[in-house]
């Protein structure tokens, strides 16, 4: 409270003095003001004409220095620019003439490598024309080749075809033959004996007796050997009584010879009407039990006939010693023989398929199908 009335009176002093006065309250400055200041107003306006000159003179003096400065500015900036500009265009002109020399150098590589690249591509198009030229000849004659291979083909199925047919009816001829001449001169031959027994007399020496008996006996055996080799050439109940028969006939005849245990199932081969499928069917049968005696040493035979869809499954299978199947596929003919060889003959002709599974110790196992209608 002291300083407040301090200053206050302070502040008076100041406002009677100089007629005016800074009083500060609460932290805020105001300016007193009085006309009854001890300097006349004279002297007030002395002074302010005094600071009005100094400071229209610092004024001038700070604006000419301005301006001197602003046209020293202006002057660096535009040489400033103007260098800029000039570094600038040079820059753009070295730019222009670098892109003009790449894109000189470019379209003088583009063209070389062009011409390169069409040199080889005509080079190529000459190479795959004369390649073409070629292959299209040799295509020519392939398809000559092919066609002159397919009329081989041709004929030679037609002439196998003929073969076997020709072989049937050779068989038939022989065994008519054999059953017709043979047999009738067999049998003369023994009404020959028996009548030259009877001229002998009675009583017949023993010795002659049993000599005639053998002769009968041998008579008798050749008898029964060409009525079996007859059959087996050309068998008459195939025509007769039809494939089923003919075929338990075989299987029987095998199975009293060889003392195999046999068993089959023919309900489906009735099916077989065609007389020339008959034949082979019989014949492949019969070239599978004459292999199955020679080499297979089995005591079980099975032979089974199935009707699928438009054809005819067959299948004999035995349990002997086997053979590698790729093996004899890949020997030659004089060591595998001919019997697989007809066989596989037989089911081409029919328009069948062959399949033959085996392996050494476990059997054999062969399949083919006959088309029917």
């Amino acid at each position: 409270e002291f300083r407040q009335r301090f200053l206050l009176l302070l502040t008076d002093v100041e406002v009677a003095l100089f007629g005016q006065a800074y009083s500060f309250k609460n932290d805020h400055q105001t300016i007193r003001v009085s006309p009854d200041g001890l300097y006349s107003l004279i002297e007030t306006d002395l002074y302010l004409q005094t600071d009005l000159d100094i400071l229209r003179a610092t004024v001038f003096s700070a604006f000419e220095k301005m301006q001197h400065h602003l046209r020293q500015t202006t002057i660096d900036v535009n040489k400033s620019m103007q260098v800029k500009a000039n570094l600038r265009e040079s820059l753009l002109q070295r730019a222009w003439q670098l892109m003009l020399f790449i894109s000189v150098v470019t379209a003088i590589l583009f063209l070389l490598v062009s011409a390169r690249i069409l040199k080889v591509i005509r080079t190529q198009i000459q190479a795959i024309q004369n390649a073409n030229q070629k292959l299209s000849s040799q295509t020519n004659d392939l398809l000559e080749s092919e066609e002159s291979l397919r009329e081989k083909q041709s004929q030679l199925e037609y002439l196998s075809s003929s073969l076997l047919t020709a072989q049937e009816d050779e068989r038939q001829r022989v065994a008519y033959g054999l059953h017709d001449e043979m047999g009738q001169s067999m049998t003369a031959l023994k009404l020959q004996v028996r009548s030259l027994v009877r001229s002998l007399g009675e009583p017949i020496p023993a010795l002659v007796e049993k000599k005639c008996q053998g002769l009968f006996q041998s008579i008798k055996e050749i008898i029964e050997s060409v009525r079996q080799l007859s059959k087996d050439l050309s068998p008459a109940i195939l025509v007769d009584l039809g494939v089923e028969e003919a075929l338990i006939n075989l299987l029987t005849t095998f199975d009293e010879l060889h003392q195999a245990e046999v068993t089959y199932d023919l309900h489906a081969i009735y099916l077989l009407t065609n007389l020339n499928t008959q034949r082979n069917v019989y014949r492949i049968i019969q070239e599978l039990l004459t292999n199955i005696s020679k080499h297979a040493r089995a005591e079980k035979i099975r032979l089974e006939v199935n009707k699928g869809e438009g054809q005819l499954t067959i299948s004999m299978t035995d349990d002997g010693c086997g053979f590698e199947v790729a093996q004899v596929r890949e020997s030659k003919k004089a060591e595998k023989g001919m019997g697989l060889s007809i066989i596989k003959e037989r089911v081409r002709i029919m328009g069948g398929e062959l399949d033959i599974t085996s392996s050494v110790g476990h059997g054999v196992q062969v399949v083919f199908t006959v088309p029917i209608a």
